[in-house]
């Protein structure tokens, strides 16, 4: 093969994905490069933005039941997008000492030396699931099966309320949830075919982020309003307002309760934390259709003595 047939035949489509953008300034890269460049960045904020989001809401959900939790984040995969994930829960204010990534390669000065020093680095993904709450999986999804072996055996503990949150692109959550046996999985959604006119400069990360997620997903709210019931259920909550708690979570607390109670004052939270979560629950509440907000009938909810069912 001729080195000009060679160049031809290049794999524009992955090998964007191993370029770091912060060598490159937009005029050295091809007019065919430049936009896939553009769009993965966009993708990998987004991402990032969403696990940001998806991770409070179950911190959350923690501390209304467990005053003093505190929610470890297990990363696996420790490339551009797990080390963006990273970054970004970092720079929002999660404390780098809850946080740990598992990779292949935890010494590639590639990504990992951009990593907080107080951040874990380990070669084990069976020891982060273990050793995590809320374990994330930002890996190729060709690794999917081999991850999925070494964690199910923690996630799938019957008494477990670890959390699995999938950012696989192209990989229904349905999967990801049997291959790993987590019974309580979430998944990232972001649409690459819609950056391609976005301003970085410019953006609310935020409202962009959720905007992806609540795009023509009024069923995919429902169905995350019950997977948090689900979790609600393994954290102690009372099976009777169990599913009002995670439409509040979700979508925004209503003006009684069940999920209106303070957190306590010493709990791990950041108020910043407060608004971020508005704006996504204010995107999400008016993109899910009315019929799709899973209700649960007044009367259930009235005889209950305290906000949640229990003391918190």
């Amino acid at each position: 093969m001729s080195f000009g047939s060679a160049a031809y035949s290049i794999d524009y489509a992955n090998e964007i994905t191993k370029l770091d953008p912060l060598l490159f300034l937009p005029q050295r890269l091809s007019l065919r490069v430049q936009p896939q460049m553009h769009a993965r960045g966009i993708v990998i904020q987004l991402i990032a933005q969403q696990c940001t989001v998806l991770a409070l809401l179950v911190h959350k959900l923690r501390l209304a039941m467990l005053p003093d939790a505190t929610t470890r984040i297990g990363i696996v995969g420790g490339g551009r997008v797990g080390v963006g994930i990273c970054e970004a829960l970092v720079a929002g204010g999660w404390p780098p000492a809850l946080i740990a990534i598992s990779t292949r390669q935890p010494d590639d000065p590639r990504w990992m030396a951009r990593v907080d020093a107080a951040v874990a680095r380990y070669h084990d993904n069976a020891k982060l699931a273990l050793e995590s709450d809320l374990v994330l999986l930002a890996v190729p999804p060709s690794q999917l099966t081999s991850v999925g072996i070494q964690v199910k055996h923690t996630l799938g503990q019957p008494a477990s309320t670890r959390v699995l949150l999938s950012v696989l692109a192209g990989v229904e959550l349905d999967k990801v949830t049997k291959v790993c046996a987590c019974p309580v999985a979430l998944h990232t959604r972001v649409h690459p075919s819609i950056v391609a006119d976005v301003d970085v400069a410019t953006m609310d990360t935020a409202v962009l982020a959720a905007n992806h997620y609540a795009h023509n997903n009024s069923v995919g709210l429902r169905d995350l309003c019950l997977r948090f019931e689900q979790l609600a259920l393994r954290l102690g909550v009372d099976e009777r307002v169990a599913r009002r708690v995670a439409v509040d979570l979700v979508l925004g607390p209503s003006s009684r309760p069940p999920f209106d109670t303070p957190l306590p004052s010493n709990a791990v939270w950041h108020r910043s934390w407060d608004d971020l979560l508005s704006t996504t629950q204010r995107v999400w509440s008016s993109a899910i259709d009315q019929v799709d907000v899973p209700y649960q009938e007044e009367s259930d909810v009235a005889a209950l003595p305290s906000p949640l069912g229990h003391l918190v």
